[in-house]
């Protein structure tokens, strides 16, 4: 296959340091740019082969997993309790088994991770507060990155639907 040919804008501070690299590992900046490409492109089509994520694939198609989703984004526009004890039990819980598995990267996991933190201090150790911090403060919950994974899990790289909930 004939390669094609980019043109790209970029940061003077990191062409400096792509020339760096390339005197000191005696490539072209070429070289380094397209094996990075490659590698990104790689990554990002294996992450969308949802075969080596069979666990977490039939737990994201739960209606556990969707009500989890639903919750965090309803308490991003009101943040006050007022679910029952056994519906935050299945949400501390179900992002517990979430933390599990390797579908879920770890900048995401972090982020429920402060969710799951603020259901163990009502579940477990009788801390009520009003609202859940996750969603109001200014280092709570990033929802871009959660609607970032939810893109890249409901869509295939031709933007086809691929999760239907079971």
């Amino acid at each position: 296959m004939k390669s094609s040919i980019l043109n790209i804008r970029i940061n003077p501070n990191v062409r400096q340091v792509l020339l760096e690299i390339a005197e000191s590992e005696s490539l072209s900046i070429s070289d380094i740019v397209r094996d990075a490409l490659e590698s990104y492109v790689k990554n990002y089509s294996s992450f969308n082969d949802m075969s080596q994520y069979e666990d977490g694939w039939e737990l994201i198609q739960t209606v556990s997993f969707s009500e989890l989703i639903f919750w965090i984004m309803d308490k991003r526009f009101d943040a006050e309790i007022n679910e029952s004890e056994g519906l935050y039990k299945q949400h501390h819980d179900l992002i517990v088994e979430m933390g599990k598995l390797k579908l879920f990267p770890d900048d995401l996991m972090f982020e429920f991770d402060k969710v799951r933190n603020e259901l163990s201090e009502i579940l477990f150790n009788e801390q009520h507060y009003l609202d859940f911090k996750f969603s109001t403060e200014s280092n709570g919950f990033d929802y871009d990155k959660l609607h970032s994974f939810m893109h890249i899990m409901r869509y295939d790289s031709n933007n086809n639907r691929i999760i239907n909930i079971k």
